[in-house]
């Protein structure tokens, strides 16, 4: 299975994807997206991508909302994270509900 089955989206509902950086300037800072999907329906889904051999903790919350709160958006936009990681991430991640989708390795196979 794949990322876009998964998301339950196809290439006519998206404007643009691939990695992300935003140059920092005078006054914005910069940030780097793992993989942002523009979608027509006015969603940003954020992908962050981590895979390394500990369960990601919550610690990975806060590197993704700072990256939002860096990001310049349009105020029609909403953002959905994703999170797809190596292995589960730990229980405090899945329960805080921050990601709209936790994928793992398994998801693909």
């Amino acid at each position: 299975m794949d990322i876009m089955k998964v998301l339950n989206l196809k290439l006519v509902d998206i404007v643009s994807m691939g990695p992300y950086f935003q140059q920092p300037r005078r006054d914005i800072l910069g940030a780097q997206i793992d993989w942002l999907i523009i979608r027509r329906d006015n969603v940003l889904t954020l992908l962050e991508f981590k895979y390394h051999k500990n369960p990601p903790g919550t610690d990975i919350i806060k590197q993704v909302k700072q990256k939002i709160d860096r990001l310049t958006i349009p105020g029609e936009f909403t953002i959905e994270p994703v999170l797809v990681t190596s292995i589960e991430p730990k229980k405090a991640v899945v329960e805080s509900g921050f990601f709209t989708h936790i994928l793992t390795l398994k998801d693909f196979l």
